[in-house]
């Protein structure tokens, strides 16, 4: 990966010349990042009072850096594309420009490429997300992927219905993340992963 900073007047991409030698080539890549985290750690537990159960499972990762996959779709010139035209996220509001300068991600070069003239890679494409750190982030995560409430009713009352139980519940599934990760999905770095759906699922337990 290469090390990038902006450009302090034109807010486009600066990739560092690492050895000072005035040519950006393979000898400027820097390893950043393996994408290894340094923990890890899940909770899983069940708990009961009277009729009631709650389980809840918890995990996530620290210390982990992933690539923002997200961010290609921050292309400024793919909706007014004339050949192939492709959506983009909201976020393409805070580009940098002239009538934008508060924007946060690079602005346009004179060909549209953000990278024009300073990138060491073979990779054309405008917002490339691979080889800088501009689009590196946190992967640090904690989600909350399975929470299951349920309620079993009082022996003396199923048996009147001559079963020997009744439980009721509901499960939730991918319920919340919390991470500072801007991408889809910070468990994985994917440039367009499909993301974990959030499902409820209501059901009944009939013991006879």
């Amino acid at each position: 990966m290469y090390i990038s900073i902006f450009f302090n007047i034109s807010r486009n991409v600066k990739y560092v010349d690492i050895n000072n030698d005035s040519v950006l080539d393979g000898k400027d890549v820097v390893l950043l990042a393996d994408g290894t985290p340094k923990w890890s750690f899940g909770f899983n537990n069940t708990f009961k009072y009277k009729g009631f159960d709650l389980t809840i499972y918890i995990y996530g990762l620290i210390g982990r850096k992933v690539q923002n996959g997200y961010s290609s779709f921050l292309n400024p010139t793919a909706l007014a594309d004339n050949i192939y035209p492709s959506n983009a996220i909201t976020d393409i509001k805070n580009v940098w420009s002239s009538d934008n300068p508060k924007g946060i991600y690079p602005g346009l070069s004179d060909n549209s490429n953000p990278y024009n003239g300073s990138n060491p890679t073979s990779n054309p494409y405008p917002y490339n997300t691979i080889s800088n750190d501009f689009w590196l982030m946190d992967g640090s995560f904690a989600r909350i992927k399975n929470i299951t409430l349920g309620y079993t009713l009082p022996v003396l009352l199923v048996k009147k219905l001559s079963i020997n139980s009744i439980r009721i519940y509901v499960d939730i599934r991918n319920l919340y993340v919390l991470t500072k990760y801007k991408g889809i999905d910070p468990e994985t770095s994917d440039v367009n992963p499909y993301p974990q759906a959030i499902s409820t699922t209501f059901g009944l337990n009939l013991s006879f």
